[in-house]
């Protein structure tokens, strides 16, 4: 999918062989999309926000890239110095994953 920080790129190299979509795309119970917008009937994977998670106490804190899973809805993360982030609020059922080293880790 094609986002904000990427559209003025006309075209990518051939041999990355990749699917590029302008809009979203849609495989079997799942809608990918750039921008989180629920959708009726869908489970919504998207990207856009950058969610982070901050852990640790009020003086001894890390804020790391998560993926947010809501009911209808997953937000994943976006691994650059370039994306800054927005932190998460959690809902009631929402889960939280971060990384740890080679693992992923729900918080």
């Amino acid at each position: 999918m094609r986002g904000n920080h990427d559209r003025h790129v006309e075209t990518l190299p051939g041999r990355w062989r990749l699917d590029v979509r302008e809009s979203h795309a849609d495989e079997g119970p799942f809608r990918f999309a750039h921008p989180p917008r629920s959708m009726s009937g869908r489970y919504v994977w998207a990207g856009h926000l950058h969610p982070m998670v901050r852990l640790g106490g009020k003086s001894d804190t890390l804020r790391l890239p998560c993926f947010h899973v809501g009911r209808d809805m997953g937000v994943l993360p976006a691994f650059s110095a370039f994306t800054g982030g927005l932190n998460v609020s959690r809902r009631t059922g929402d889960r939280i994953f971060t990384l740890a080293g080679p693992a992923i880790v729900e918080v």
